[in-house]
């Protein structure tokens, strides 16, 4: 050990203290990676399924949706894995364009949701994970309320379920309140 001058530190006997430090030293290895699409087989499992369904009046179930949204909504490509987003910023919800009926359904409601709930807004307090998991909620409990065969669970339990695989039952009750 050395004092801050650079100073040996010596024990009572005159001998230099000694201390065991642990010392970690991270490093870098090449390494081959691929990306799923360069992959054959079963596809991977995951939590949340595609709703693949079709919905009874579907046209005019999301042009309802479209006329309650509080924001401009467009159907559009998104890259990467997510079905809609919803942009503060910009004011708009964007859903991947092609989707099957439920699907689109379901993620208009979830992204009308971000909406309502403010999330991305002066007054949002919560995490990323905490609005994932009531807007998802909520498009579960819309979907069921709509009734006329919108079964979102398949998808929406699993969602939920990784989403909120960091939290506690107290904090998911929280959330509970938001809805009634």
């Amino acid at each position: 050990m050395y004092d801050e001058n650079s100073k040996p530190v010596l024990d009572e006997m005159g001998k230099q203290k000694k201390k065991i430090v642990n010392r970690e030293f991270h490093s870098f290895r090449p390494a081959y990676v691929f990306d799923v699409q360069q992959t054959s087989g079963e596809p991977l499992p995951t939590l949340a399924t595609m709703l693949e369904e079709s919905v009874e009046g579907y046209e005019q179930l999301k042009e309802a949706l479209i006329l309650i949204s509080p924001v401009q909504v467009s159907f559009e490509s998104i890259e990467g894995s997510a079905n809609g987003y919803y942009s503060p910023a910009e004011e708009k919800i964007v859903v991947r364009e092609g989707m099957p009926q439920l699907q689109t359904i379901k993620t208009l409601i979830h992204e009308i949701g971000h909406v309502e709930l403010k999330h991305g807004s002066e007054e949002d307090k919560f995490d990323r994970n905490t609005k994932e998991i009531q807007a998802e909620s909520v498009a579960f409990w819309v979907a069921e309320m709509i009734g006329n065969g919108l079964d979102t669970s398949e998808y929406s339990f699993g969602y939920i379920s990784g989403w909120s695989k960091d939290k506690t039952v107290p904090e998911l009750k929280e959330n509970l309140d938001l809805m009634l």
